[in-house]
């Protein structure tokens, strides 16, 4: 378990199999940013720079062959339905047997928490905003093996920062 980016908010993990290494993007405030984190939690003192990560720059080109990733994480990605649809059909598709898919996000009742505190952050558009049977949908063909919805304090800077309704899910593939 990752439990502190030394104040990097990251966007996106892949794990690489190669190095045995995580690879975290950063937000789109600083694109192309990326570090690398040993699966013992240590972020590498190094990190580099690039013009144009993939999962960065266009998400939906990313690649996505089937069966081509172990682990995907999705934390706060939301998009309108559409989109949201198209993002995690690809993240099923490019599951690896035994792969695991962690997503994590706003409900629709962290409405009401955005509206009493605007650095809540999220999308103000409900329809942006996960339920269970949303997540369940997309996500069908995979093993729902966690699915949960929680109140949580974050502090994660200004943009999230105060009450928030959340959902966490984990997915296998078998």
């Amino acid at each position: 378990v990752i439990a502190d980016l030394a104040g990097f908010d990251a966007v996106a993990f892949l794990h690489d199999r190669a190095t045995g290494q995580i690879v975290a993007t950063g937000a789109f405030s600083r694109p192309g940013e990326i570090r690398r984190i040993g699966l013992d939690g240590r972020i590498r003192p190094t990190f580099k720079r690039v013009t144009a990560f993939p999962g960065l720059t266009d998400l939906f080109d990313y690649g996505w062959e089937p069966g081509s990733l172990e682990l995907i994480v999705l934390v706060f990605l939301h998009f309108p339905p559409p989109a949201r649809e198209r993002l995690h059909a690809l993240c099923v598709r490019a599951l690896a047997p035994g792969g695991r898919v962690l997503v994590e996000g706003f409900t629709p009742a962290h409405l009401a928490n955005r509206a009493r505190n605007p650095s809540a952050g999220g999308p103000d558009r409900e329809d942006m905003l996960f339920t269970a049977p949303m997540l369940r949908a997309d996500f069908a063909g995979l093993a729902e093996r966690e699915l949960e919805e929680a109140a949580r304090v974050l502090s994660e800077g200004p943009g999230h920062d105060g009450e928030a309704a959340l959902i966490h899910g984990v997915f296998d593939r078998a």
